[in-house]
Order: structure tokens, then C-alpha cells, then sequence
């Protein structure tokens, strides 16, 4: 951790509670207050807070009469983000580095390179100054501070997309596409930067090359780099090196963290825990923390601690902080130096001897965090909890072991130790493999979501690092194929697709059912389609059990019936269901698992045939049999599917009747995703009764829901039709600058078909999203 992301965790504790119990009640009571407190505090521009805060709410079931429509929308404000960290509670010194900048900036502002590179040791305060600078010089930058962090990131590739997505995002509008591949981000940030005046930190980088398509184009923008080492890949206008604290900064700081006045009254003793420190402003701030903590303790009894923890060579910063842990902070310390690598999860301070349990584990660890001798790191995909020992910290722990010939003699044993916890958990991942996966599946056609997630979680974790193969990978694939039903953007399946065991049967139809099921939500049928066939055909190689193969396979010919409905091909569809009805015949226990899943997949069929009579009855049948075995999810999919159906044939009120037992069930699952596509159901059937202002409010909730969820194509039809009503309600400028916003991103996603219809009023045909991605 460096200075800087340690000084932004103690600007975070050091806001005083009553703050955050005044801004509660403020977001309640007098939203537009709150949005000048959040400008004031954290630098934002005021309309952001205030819009939020101040939005409209949907009234409690009680109230009386259609909610009111909201008034003619104003002019659309510029995308102004303001995203940097928040400064260092304590900085100190640096005046000569930031005069520096400022000097070369004032000098610069026309030049073709504007770019400032700082670098140095971890721990010298990099992000501090970077931070302070963007601070001092926010006016000159009236379209935004961007910042991103490589920290933590074992693959610059990775971490530069990443981050080029979260900046293009940050500046376009609401509803824009923004480009999958690292091409058309770069193209997309150049474009949007090119007329803008903005400051972009890109902080901890380890390789500028993989960030150079991260600086910006215009002639008003700065480009501040922060790295380790001096960067030669991106021409660097000012490059500072940056060394230790004068000795008086040092001192400052010291006292400043610590508070009181030990600085003064033990003069010498400040000096030495300063010296011992290297002037280093993490290793400065680590130890003021820590004897913050302990107030009582004057500064020759904490060099007194410093002397009795050291080794055979001089005492240094670790050793200070080594020696205000516990006993038992001690004993768990050094066996994280016994650990072959310095990324760790609590099992294996477990196994290692630091903590008889979880709960001690995770008590232990959080302590240590504290302390600034850990880090707490989610790794990459599993959504569990891990954690990281500080490359410095990690070697000061390993050293204190090799020092020791009975610390030695612990290590040769706990590494034992690890090996047999490291087979115990290979066998029960082993066992657990398919029977965690079958749960998880189950736990989501009952709608329990979260504790789906969990258990996918829960199998990434018992494989821990030796697992990154088979079972990771099929985990992955489970966990994107959630993620998908949730409609969220969707790394993991990346991951799993970038697995070693990538081409593994299994994994692989797993996966490729997912790719199809994003094509098919984005009216890639033709995509779709070939990826559903990839994935049956690997089903076939596959080395599973018979049972278990089928159920793979009837959950890909559910879905691949869909995607023929959509695609017009409503035969090959029916053949798909007729293949599932003879796995059905050949499981006993699959009828009730998959039948409701079926008929929501032949009531669609039907419904897309213009069979609308028997699309009705069949969906009924599938929600009665989704009710009754407690099937929450397929329940509210068919719920939603009788209320699409019911819209075509012209019954508003049975729709509505259908798509509120829907909104119901998805709410209680928390289905942002369902509740999106169930309110877009209730904006048309207000629509077509002629109820043009609720329509309106209930077209905007759903934009509001979809926030978070990555389904352009629905937010594309949504605009469109919040666009035939708000020209219903005579505001054709707004109603055409959506319209022309639902195409852009329509022919965005490819789906130029519905981006014809956009102009057509009255409203497109409820044909036009895509199906649901549960479906």
C-alpha cells in the first residue's frame, strides 16, 4: 500500500459520523441541500448529487391517483466527471515537487506533449502530490479530472481497458454504446477528449506502453503518470523523481498523525522512529497511526519497542511496527512470512497456524490491515474474500523467519501442512464439483439469486489458487451465466473463456451458452444460433454422466427454441422443444425441474406465431407448475410473458394484472433486470389506454432501473417509446432528440430492424426487445 492509498483510507475515517447522519437525512428531506454538502465535500459538480437526490419518487401503493409527470426536461448539462481520490487527511511538505509542476505546466499548456511523470519508491507518496496538484488546479479543467489506478493488477492489457472503458463512459452521455473491443475505446476516447480541457491521472503503472491510448487528444488536457520507475514508452514532457521527506517534513507529519505534542517533549526519541522510518511518508504515516492508537505510550517507550523487536541488523520501521503488535498479531505475522507467496486467503492462514478459525483468521487479518501490513484484495472474478502482505512487507516477514533457526523448523512444517490442506481441498472440490453446480442452477430457478451467487463463490473459493483450471473454469461459466440472467457486465466469462481448461467439454458448452445467450439479448440471432450448436455439439464429448449431460442439454435447447422464436424459425424451434420432451421421458425427476422453463419457452414459440390463445394457456400451465414446485424465478418470467401476451390481444388489464404479480416477484428477488423489462410492459399498456403522462413516468423508472444492466438494446426500445409519448405529450424536440438517440444505439447493438421502427409512431411492436436473458 502506498502513502497515498494509505492517506486516503485515514481522509476517509477522519469525516466526522455526525457528517454522514446529517447527509441521511438530508438525502430525505432536502435533496438539493445535500447536493451543495456533497459539492463542498468531495469537490463534485452540484447538479450530479442534486439530480439524484432530488428525483422523483414512485408513490406508496396508498396514494392516490397516477403518479405525476415529470415537467419538460431542461437543457442537457455537459458530462463534467470529477473522479479523483480524496486528498491526504496529512500532507506535508512536497513544495518544491508541486512548485516544479506548476512552473512546467504554466509553461506548457500549448505544447503537443503534456504529459508529467512522478516516480519512485512504493510507500514515497506519489498519489498524495498527484492528488494535491489536480486539487490546486481543478479551474483549469472545466470538463473533468479523470482518474484510474493499475494497482493490483497482474496484466497492464487488462487494467488499460478496464480503465479506457470506465473513462469513455464517464464522458458520454446517458444511453451511449460504448465499444467492446480496446480499438474502439481508444478511437471513442480520442473523439471525446479531443474538444475537452481535462486532467487524466494514471497512477501505479508498471507498463505505460499497455496505458498510451489512456492520453487524451485536446490541447487543453494534462496527462499526470505516477510509476515506480521512470516510463520511456509515452513522451513525457516533466519527469520528478521523487525522494524522502526532508527530516522537519517528517517530523511534521509524525506529530501531525499522532496528534498531541510527543513530537516536542521527546524530541529524540521522534527523530529516531523518523530515521528508522527512512523519511518515507507510508512508513512515517504507518507508525503515527499506530501510536495514535496507543496515546498513553510516550516515544522512548515505543523506540525501546523498536529496539527489543529488531534482528542482528539495524532496526528499521517494520521493526517498530512489528513490536506494537499483539502476541498473537505477532505470532500470525510471521506465518504469513512461512506462506509461499504473498497473496492469501484465510484458509491457509489457517493451515499455516495463525488462527485456529475462520472468524480468528478474519479478526487476525483485519487487524493487520489496520496496521498497514496487509491489504484486503478481492481476487479477480470470484467475488471472495483474500488478501495481499505488502511486497516489503512480505520479504521484512520472510526475513524475520530465515533469521531464526525455530521459526525455520515451524516453516518446513507448516509448508507441509499446506500441502495436505492444499490435497484435501483438491478432492473435496472434486466431489463437490457438479454437485455445487446442480445446486447453484436450482437455487436460481427458485429465485434465490444472492445465495446462487454465493454457492458459485463458494466453489471458486474451495479451489483456491491451485484450482485454475477445470473447476475455476466451469465456476466461472456458472457465475457468468448468473451474471447474464442479472444482466450485468459479464468479465467472468472472459475469464472462463481464457482458461487453461478453456476447451474442456464442459466448460466449453457452458460457456458458449452464455456467449449465445448475449447474442440473442442483443437480436444476434444468426450468432446465437452457432453458438447454441457449438455448444451441443461439445456436449457430446463431453465425459459427464448421462444425467448430467442432458441437463446441460435441455437448458441449451430451451434456450436455442428462443432464439429461433426471435429469429422467425418458429419449426426449428419446435424441434428443439420435442428433443427436450424425449430427455424428459428418459430422467425421472427432470419433469419437474425443466417443465416450467419449457412451456415459458412454447408459449413464447406460440406467442411469436401469432398463436396468441395458445401461447396464453400454455404459459398459464407453466405458471401454475412454477408456483407449485416454488420456482420464484420461472414464475416470474411466465407472469411476464402472460402480460406481453395479453398486451398483443389488446387486454391492458389483464396485462397490468400479470405484469404487477411479476413486478412483485422480481422485486423480491431484486431483479433489477425483470423489473426493467416488467415495467417497460406496464409504460405500453398505460400507452394504449390513452394514460400518455404515466406512461411517461413509467418509461423513465425503467431507464432508472436499467442503470447497472447491460442491455443497450432494451434501453435503445425504451427511449424509443418514452420518445412516441413525450411527442404524445407535445414535446417533439426532446421526443426527437431520443428518438435519434434510440437509433444511434439500436444500430449500435446491430439491431437495425428495430431501429427503422424508432420513426414509426404510434409505438414499435412489443416484438421488438430481446428476449429476457433468463430465456
Amino acid at each position: 500500500m502506498d502513502s497515498d492509498d494509505r492517506a486516503f483510507r485515514i481522509a476517509a475515517v477522519a469525516l466526522p459520523v455526525t457528517v454522514v447522519g446529517g447527509a441521511l437525512f438530508l438525502a430525505y428531506s432536502h435533496p438539493t441541500l445535500l447536493g451543495a454538502l456533497a459539492a463542498a465535500l468531495l469537490g463534485l459538480p452540484f447538479g450530479l448529487f442534486a439530480v439524484r437526490a432530488a428525483g422523483h419518487r414512485t408513490p406508496s401503493p396508498g396514494g392516490s391517483g397516477p403518479p405525476r409527470p415529470p415537467g419538460p426536461p431542461g437543457p442537457r448539462a455537459p458530462v463534467v466527471p470529477a473522479e479523483l481520490p480524496p486528498p491526504a487527511a496529512v500532507f506535508v511538505g512536497r513544495d518544491r515537487e508541486l512548485r516544479e509542476m506548476d512552473t512546467w505546466w504554466a509553461a506548457n499548456r500549448q505544447r503537443t506533449s503534456r504529459t508529467i511523470s512522478l516516480f519512485g519508491p512504493p510507500g514515497i507518496g506519489k498519489t498524495a502530490i498527484v492528488t494535491q496538484f489536480a486539487i490546486q488546479h481543478a479551474a483549469e479543467f472545466p470538463h473533468g479530472r479523470l482518474y484510474g489506478s493499475a494497482k493490483l493488477r497482474d496484466r497492464p492489457a487488462d487494467a488499460a481497458r478496464d480503465l479506457l472503458t470506465a473513462f469513455v463512459e464517464s464522458l458520454s452521455e446517458p444511453g451511449a454504446v460504448t465499444p467492446p473491443d480496446l480499438p474502439g475505446l481508444a478511437a471513442a476516447f480520442q473523439r471525446l477528449t479531443r474538444d475537452r480541457r481535462l486532467l487524466v491521472i494514471l497512477d501505479d503503472l508498471a507498463d505505460d506502453a499497455a496505458f498510451a491510448p489512456l492520453v487524451p487528444s485536446g490541447p487543453g488536457c494534462l496527462t499526470v503518470l505516477t510509476s515506480r520507475r521512470e516510463l520511456t514508452a509515452v513522451p513525457v514532457g516533466l519527469g520528478i523523481p521523487l525522494r524522502p521527506l526532508d527530516r522537519s517534513d517528517s517530523l511534521a507529519l509524525l506529530g501531525r498523525t499522532m496528534g498531541g505534542d510527543r513530537v516536542t517533549t521527546s524530541a529524540d526519541a521522534a527523530t529516531e522512529i523518523v530515521e528508522k522510518s527512512g523519511d518515507l511518508p507510508l512508513a512515517v504515516q504507518l507508525t503515527g497511526s499506530t501510536l495514535a492508537g496507543r496515546p498513553h505510550w510516550d516515544l522512548e517507550l515505543a523506540v525501546a519497542r523498536l529496539r527489543e523487536s529488531g534482528t542482528d541488523r539495524e532496526p528499521g520501521a517494520l521493526d517498530l511496527l512489528f513490536g506494537l503488535l499483539t502476541a498473537e498479531e505477532q505470532g500470525a505475522f510471521l506465518r504469513l512470512g512461512m506462506l509461499p507467496a504473498p497473496d492469501f486467503a484465510l484458509w491457509e492462514l489457517i493451515a499455516a497456524g495463525g488462527a485456529r478459525d475462520e472468524d480468528e483468521a478474519r479478526r487476525i487479518a483485519g487487524r493487520l490491515a489496520d496496521a498497514g501490513l496487509i491489504e484486503r484484495v478481492t481476487p479477480r472474478g470470484t467475488g471472495g474474500p483474500g488478501y495481499r502482505t505488502l511486497d516489503h512487507v512480505h520479504g521484512y516477514a520472510v526475513f524475520r523467519v530465515e533469521s531464526d533457526p525455530e521459526l525455520r523448523r515451524t516453516r518446513d512444517a507448516v509448508q507441509r501442512e499446506l500441502r495436505e490442506a492444499t490435497g484435501r481441498r483438491t478432492r473435496q472440490a472434486q466431489r463437490s464439483d457438479w454437485t455445487l453446480q446442480r445446486r447453484a442452477y436450482a437455487e436460481k430457478d427458485r429465485g434465490e439469486l444472492d445465495r446462487a451467487l454465493g454457492t458459485v463463490r463458494g466453489v471458486l473459493t474451495a479451489a483456491g489458487e491451485p484450482h485454475r483450471g477445470r473447476t475455476s473454469a466451469l465456476a466461472l461459466a456458472t457465475l457468468a451465466e448468473l451474471n447474464t440472467e442479472l444482466c450485468r457486465t459479464n468479465r467472468t466469462l472472459e475469464q472462463a473463456e481464457a482458461s487453461e481448461y478453456a476447451r474442456d467439454p464442459q466448460v466449453l458448452a457452458r460457456t458458449l451458452r452464455c456467449r449465445a445467450l448475449e447474442h440473442r439479448r442483443n437480436r444476434r440471432i444468426a450468432e446465437a444460433l452457432a453458438d447454441f450448436d457449438r455448444a451441443l455439439a461439445a456436449l457430446d464429448e463431453a465425459t459427464l454422466s448421462a444425467e448430467d449431460v442432458d441437463r446441460e442439454r435441455v437448458r441449451t435447447l430451451r434456450e436455442r427454441a428462443m432464439a429461433c422464436a426471435l429469429g422467425a424459425t418458429p419449426s426449428d424451434g419446435r424441434r428443439d422443444l420435442a428433443r427436450i420432451e424425449q430427455i424428459l421421458l428418459r430422467h425421472r425427476g427432470f419433469e419437474q425441474q425443466f417443465r416450467p422453463g419449457v412451456q415459458w419457452a412454447l408459449g413464447s414459440l406460440l406467442d411469436y406465431a401469432d398463436s396468441h390463445a395458445d401461447a396464453v394457456r400454455e404459459l398459464h400451465h407453466g405458471e401454475r407448475l412454477a408456483a407449485d414446485s416454488q420456482q420464484r424465478l420461472w414464475q416470474a418470467w411466465l407472469r411476464h410473458a402472460l402480460a406481453r401476451v395479453t398486451l398483443e390481444e389488446g387486454n391492458s388489464e389483464a396485462c397490468r394484472e400479470h405484469a404487477n404479480i411479476a413486478l412483485e416477484l422480481f422485486g423480491a428477488m431484486r431483479h433489477r433486470y425483470g423489473i426493467s423489462h416488467t415495467r417497460l410492459l406496464l409504460g405500453r399498456a398505460d400507452y394504449k389506454a390513452g394514460l400518455v403522462d404515466v406512461a411517461v413516468v413509467r418509461y423513465e423508472e425503467t431507464l432508472e432501473t436499467l442503470r447497472g444492466c447491460d442491455d443497450r438494446n432494451l434501453e435503445a426500445v425504451t427511449y424509443g417509446e418514452l420518445a412516441a409519448a413525450r411527442s404524445a405529450q407535445g414535446g417533439h424536440q426532446e421526443a426527437q432528440r431520443l428518438r435519434e438517440l434510440a437509433k444511434s444505439m439500436l444500430r449500435g447493438v446491430g439491431d437495425t430492424y428495430a431501429a427503422d421502427l424508432i420513426d414509426h409512431e404510434p409505438m414499435p411492436a412489443p416484438h421488438t426487445p430481446a428476449a429476457p436473458a433468463s430465456g
